[in-house]
């Protein structure tokens, strides 16, 4: 699947909730893109983009948790 210029935010501040209950401060890489797909007719193929996403993620980073959020916007140039 082809995307269309992802996008990297890199260092923003955040925090977790650790398994004990301790807030926890965190620094997050935010990555964004967007592709031509459209949920209502493509689902499918979203699901598999982003269940190989999400494995590749995994593979790739040290982090216990990845999360991925998918939605559909509209926009025309």
């Amino acid at each position: 699947m082809r995307s269309a210029g992802p996008t990297i935010v890199r260092g923003l501040h955040g925090s977790y909730l650790s398994a004990s209950g301790e807030l926890i401060p965190d620094r997050i890489n935010l990555l964004y893109s967007d592709a031509p797909l459209a949920l209502s007719t493509d689902f499918t193929s979203v699901a598999a983009y982003v269940r190989e996403l999400r494995h590749a993620a995994m593979e790739g980073l040290s982090e216990e948790t990845v999360l991925i959020s998918v939605e559909q916007v509209y926009h025309e140039v």
